[in-house]
């Protein structure tokens, strides 16, 4: 299939005898990589991309109302015959001049055989900036500067190649321990949130007792308070009635004197 970079370098050989049907309906150039539109119109693909992205979706046949193509509702021709007839087509190349090259086979010309094609130094893969004619490739290759200097160039390259594998290599192991690394981390973090809620719970724990202990502790108190004050009353009450005892005590020494003295008149005055 011709690219449309391609196209750019040949000329069709009669273009007048072409079949107005391998046209394309905006440009009127023969078709390059052939599309359908949904209203059954057909151009190419370079034409009715580059149309629908300015208008927004119009199609590119003058007078056609269709509006909202878009891009994906475009369908590639793929009927063989097309498709053969359009890489049949003779065309020139611009560069060489080499005529009656059946359109098909001109990107392989272009590439491969037209000795004016431009083309990039053997060396661009190490940034030769070079861009000539193909027959003046290898006269500039025997003067390429990055040519000479490819060898060590190469190895310099490999040897930057292996340290970057190095640093790719120590860059996943070092990612590897420190996720390893973190993992450990996490755990001992979770091994001690969970002790630390198990203290919190066991120190819950103790305070309430401690506060029940305090409880007690008072009730006792206040306890002891009251049986001291029962103490004390009963040791006024004590001492009071000790103090009662002693009078009664001393009543009865001083009635039993009494008898004693009345019972030694009587004695004496029977006598």
């Amino acid at each position: 299939m011709t690219t449309t970079i391609a196209s750019t370098f040949f000329e069709y050989m009669d273009k007048a005898s072409i079949d107005k049907d391998l046209n394309c309906e905006y440009c009127n150039n023969p078709l390059v990589d052939p599309i359908s539109t949904p209203c059954k119109h057909t151009f190419c693909r370079i034409c009715i991309e580059t149309k629908i992205k300015k208008t927004g979706g119009s199609c590119a046949k003058p007078k056609c109302k269709n509006k909202s193509i878009a891009l994906e509702d475009l369908i590639p021709v793929t009927e063989r015959i097309v498709l053969n007839m359009l890489d049949r087509l003779l065309v020139k190349c611009t560069n060489c001049g080499t005529s009656n090259i059946q359109r098909g086979a001109f990107e392989k010309h272009v590439t491969k055989i037209c000795p004016k094609a431009a083309v990039s130094c053997s060396a661009s893969d190490l940034k030769c900036p070079w861009i000539g004619a193909s027959y003046q490739l290898k006269q500039h290759v025997m003067v390429c500067p990055y040519e000479q200097i490819r060898p060590i160039l190469i190895e310099i390259i490999q040897d930057n190649r292996q340290l970057k594998e190095q640093i790719q290599q120590m860059s996943e192991q070092c990612l590897k321990n420190h996720s390893l690394y973190i993992n450990e981390l996490q755990e001992t973090n979770q091994r001690l949130n969970t002790s630390v809620e198990q203290l919190g719970e066991v120190l819950y724990h103790e305070k309430s007792q401690l506060k029940d202990l305090k409880i007690e502790v008072q009730q006792l108190k206040e306890l002891i308070m009251q049986d001291k004050n029962q103490i004390n009353e009963l040791q006024t009450e004590t001492q009071r009635e000790k103090a009662e005892i002693t009078r009664v005590d001393d009543r009865c020494n001083k009635h039993e004197t009494q008898i004693n003295q009345l019972t030694d008149k009587i004695n004496a005055k029977g006598g």
